[in-house]
């Protein structure tokens, strides 16, 4: 093979992409992995297949382009990160494209709101499910009174909206909100005759709700 038959063997390689290894591909690799507690950091590093010597990242969160750099993190609780790398390798793909869904664990909580009479400016709370992460859970709530805390009864509640804080086993916190609205009594309408007279006979009358 003389020197042109050698010269049009390497530019016919350049140009089909067969001089440098193929496909060009990108993984993300984020760490921690697999479901995190809201607001956890997360770092995401790329894996490049055939990248080339310097390949280009571009990071996006959300469908916003947020860094350049290699190495990329974010708190974002459940946000979709994508990566394309741009590589210099000479294949003749020169792009590549990966995504990720940050799982963020989310703690919801579920109660009753426990009223015994009616016009009363406090009442009972009982949690009765929590949804998301791993039991036991723990709770407190912020209260204008102060932090109640321990059980998943609270007692003696004024009426108002209030931040539970809910912890699970993993140490993983959330937050949901607790509405206390009081129960107003009917409007009391007395009988037709009513006689207080000590009788025994319409001197009293009785009010439901």
């Amino acid at each position: 093979m003389n020197k042109k038959e050698i010269a049009f063997l390497v530019f016919l390689l350049i140009n089909t992409g067969l001089f440098s290894q193929c496909p060009v591909s990108v993984g993300i690799i984020p760490n921690p992995s697999g479901a995190t507690c809201k607001n956890t950091t997360i770092n995401f590093t790329p894996s490049p297949t055939n990248g080339g010597t310097n390949p280009s990242y571009f990071w996006m969160v959300n469908g916003d382009t947020v860094s350049t750099s290699t190495n990329f993190s974010t708190s974002v609780n459940g946000a979709h990160v994508e990566l394309i790398m741009i590589s210099n390798s000479g294949c003749a793909q020169d792009s590549a494209y990966s995504s990720y869904y940050i799982n963020s664990i989310v703690l919801e909580a579920s109660y009753n709101v426990i009223i015994e009479e009616c016009n009363q400016p406090t009442a009972d709370v009982q949690i009765t499910n929590v949804t998301g992460g791993t039991p036991p859970y723990t709770y407190v709530l912020h209260t204008d009174d102060g932090d109640l805390s321990g059980s998943d009864l609270f007692t003696d509640v004024g009426a108002s909206s209030y931040p539970l804080v809910i912890t699970d086993s993993e140490n993983c916190k959330d937050t949901s909100w607790v509405h206390v609205v009081p129960v107003e009594c009917p409007p009391i309408i007395p009988q037709e005759v009513f006689t207080p007279n000590e009788d025994g006979f319409n001197d009293t009358w009785k009010i439901n709700f």
